[in-house]
């Protein structure tokens, strides 16, 4: 089975490096000049640090076949960085105890300039699977010329008669074996 991380990506998109954090001047002191970032820093929000990088996934497609039904996704990509980058994502399927049922995939990269959209390959949920519980975790990665970036997207979903449904996280979590063994 092939790791599974962002670095992968990083190697793949040209490089390693990383984002730093700009120290803020503390109340208390008067604020000392700071040199203007050469990237956009990351947005804070109540959460902690989104990522320069925005992943959402939107059902595009439900197909009926002979193997039952599949769902094609479409990955919408926006770049907050301050520079133009290519991204790419990778995206695996596994049932709910974390089987693999369909190796990781890389999509081709995808280039964005500061600020834009711009929709990636679609992710297929094939048919065929047996009725249960999986979850397809996306892996996307982007790289600039100063500048990286990851964010990671699971899409959970139930296969019941050959369709394919999708879940809210907390309802896949409830109702599927992934709690299996888990003390509380």
């Amino acid at each position: 089975m092939k790791e599974f991380t962002s670095w992968a990506l990083c190697f793949a998109l040209g490089g390693l490096g990383g984002s730093a954090l700009i120290p803020q001047p503390s109340p208390a002191s008067p604020a000392a000049p700071v040199a203007t970032p050469s990237t956009e820093p990351n947005i804070q929000c109540i959460g902690g640090m989104e990522s320069g990088l925005k992943l959402e996934l939107s059902p595009e497609a439900y197909r009926a076949g002979r193997e039952g039904h599949s769902l094609e996704l479409s990955p919408t990509l926006t770049s907050r960085l301050g520079e133009p980058v290519r991204a790419m994502y990778a995206f695996r399927l596994a049932d709910d105890v974390g089987n693999v049922v369909q190796d990781t995939r890389y999509s081709p990269a995808v280039k964005l300039t500061a600020g834009e959209q711009g929709t990636a390959e679609p992710l297929l949920i094939p048919a065929g699977l047996a009725d249960g519980f999986y979850r397809g975790t996306v892996q996307v990665a982007a790289s600039g010329g100063r500048t990286q970036t990851s964010e990671m997207v699971q899409v959970f979903v139930e296969v019941r008669g050959g369709e394919v449904q999708l879940l809210e996280g907390d309802d896949w979590h409830m109702r599927s074996r992934s709690n299996q063994g888990v003390m509380r």
